[in-house]
């Protein structure tokens, strides 16, 4: 067995380039722009904990964010959008508390 194979499974937390793992500086998430995760309506349903009746209300006064156009009859939800949208939600719960 080669020997930086077999350091490697030794080792299995340290990356090395025999196992086609290279280290990669972690990017915020923020900055990755390359790719969206959609998230169709009964994830953000779940995520969110609220009814369907009030995602429609939220959405049409201005306080939820708006779906994407993903298919003729189909929409999702920007996933960072919506935990943005909960981060709000607890900086308003804590602002709340403090005054």
């Amino acid at each position: 067995m080669n020997e930086k194979i077999a350091a490697a499974i030794a080792n299995p937390n340290k990356l090395t380039p025999v196992l086609g793992m290279q280290h990669r500086k972690r990017i915020p998430r923020r900055l990755k722009m390359s790719h969206w995760i959609f998230l169709r309506r009964h994830e953000v349903l779940e995520r969110c904990a609220i009814s369907n009746t009030t995602l429609h209300r939220l959405i049409t006064d201005g306080h939820f964010p708006q779906p994407v156009q993903i298919g003729p009859r189909s929409v999702a939800w920007i996933e960072e959008e919506i935990e943005d949208w909960i981060n709000e939600k607890i900086k308003e719960r804590d602002r709340k508390a403090a005054s």
